[in-house]
């Protein structure tokens, strides 16, 4: 499927998933680092200079070395200002990559049930609430005349999903009763997953995973793995 590429949150996706990927890893480095140093430094202030400062009779020298105190808790406060700001940053980053990926995911499967199963009706974040608090929310339903396709987004796929996607069945059968006469065919789309989670999938689900997208002529065309039909 060939995406415009005024769509496309990079012109080149798996680059930027690798470079997100890169900047987090140096991120976390350069806390844990800091951290330490700040961490030594303080202790060192405590064993070595705070014990030599009580034997000194020299104000001034006692105020320098409380204000070089003061200075480093300036300094990580400041520091720690920043973690919070560029954890923000980052987050946004990943959720931003990960809606876009989804998207692209969705038209994606889109097309593939259109053209494979005669899919003709689509319903795109489907919800649905009673009893005030309660609620079902598909990413995705497409069906024909004889099968619903439900289809669930994950970034990861993990083993306690497996629980969430049979709840998702139970409550579709009882508070969408307008499907209640299709097949149920369950589809799992995610961007990464392990191999001991596909072994463990219900036997009937189907999982799709994101695997990147390559130039081709006139676009780019997004890349998805059938690991379990």
């Amino acid at each position: 499927m060939k995406i415009p590429e005024q769509e496309l949150f990079f012109n080149e996706l798996n680059q930027f998933s690798q470079l997100h990927r890169e900047v987090c890893l140096h991120h976390s480095t350069h806390v844990v680092a800091v951290g330490t140093q700040y961490a030594q430094l303080v202790r060192d202030y405590k064993q070595n200079i705070k014990p030599f400062v009580a034997t000194m009779d020299d104000e001034a020298f006692k105020e320098h070395c409380l204000f070089y105190l003061q200075q480093l808790q300036g300094a990580n406060a400041v520091f720690q200002q920043q973690i919070t700001t560029t954890n923000a940053i980052l987050g946004a980053h990943s959720n931003h990559w990960g809606s876009h990926v989804e998207q692209l995911g969705v038209n994606y499967l889109v097309q593939f049930l259109k053209t494979t199963y005669g899919v003709t009706t689509f319903v795109q974040k489907f919800k649905r609430y009673w009893d005030k608090n309660r609620s079902l929310e598909i990413d995705l339903i497409g069906y024909n005349a004889t099968t619903a396709y439900v289809v669930e987004v994950k970034n990861q796929l993990k083993i306690e999903d497996y629980d969430q996607i049979e709840k998702i069945k139970i409550r579709l059968e009882e508070q969408a009763p307008e499907y209640g006469h299709l097949t149920k065919q369950f589809i799992v789309l995610c961007l990464s997953c392990t191999k001991e989670v596909i072994e463990q999938a219900p036997q009937a689900l189907w999982i799709m995973q994101y695997k990147g997208v390559e130039q081709v002529k006139g676009g780019v065309k997004t890349e998805w793995a059938s690991m379990k039909f």
